[in-house]
């Protein structure tokens, strides 16, 4: 939140990327199969109106912002801060197990504090497709989002009207 009301977190894709070179996106990527394992529903808070497929995909969606932005919508036995330093801490690489790495340090995905708000398959006529899933959730206390530097770069938090404007202003692709 602002004082020019609610903001959302948009970083650079990478120049070199196959879709979309240098856009301004909302972090995120496809849907890994442990996502959907049952050691990833042993991990969760869960509120009960989420389905398996709902939790897989907001399993993703906090795993690709940690592994993309190292910001990790996790609760346990201690405080925010204390949770924002171990998220430090841990491998944010592609392929390291985010899962056994929460296990290991007594946390827990909070997917409860995450809403599902919107899903998106692009059209037929273009050479790649997404079918994507879009969620919200507060940033977490004590944590700034790091892109990765790799596939993403320049966090940057914008009112959705601002990020409108700037797209209509080409001061950014979107």
């Amino acid at each position: 939140d602002s004082s020019a009301g609610p903001q959302v977190l948009l970083t650079r894709r990478s120049p070199t990327a196959s879709f979309g070179p240098g856009a301004h996106v909302f972090p995120g990527g496809a849907l890994d199969v442990r996502d959907a394992s049952p050691r990833a529903r042993e991990l969760v808070h869960a509120r009960p109106d989420q389905d398996a497929e709902l939790l897989a995909y907001a399993t993703a969606a906090v795993r690709e912002a940690f592994e993309e932005l190292g910001i990790l919508l996790a609760r346990g036995r201690g405080d925010a801060a204390s949770i924002a330093a171990v998220a430090r801490q841990l491998d944010r690489r592609p392929d390291a197990d985010l899962l056994e790495q929460i296990a290991a340090n007594q946390l827990r995905l909070a997917l409860d504090e995450i809403h599902w708000l919107s899903r998106w398959i692009t059209d037929q006529d273009l050479p790649k497709r997404f079918d994507a899933r879009f969620f919200v959730a507060r940033m977490p206390e004590h944590q700034e989002p790091v892109a990765d530097g790799s596939e993403q770069f320049e966090p940057v938090w914008v009112t959705p009207a601002e990020g409108l404007a700037w797209y209509a202003d080409d001061r950014f692709d979107m």
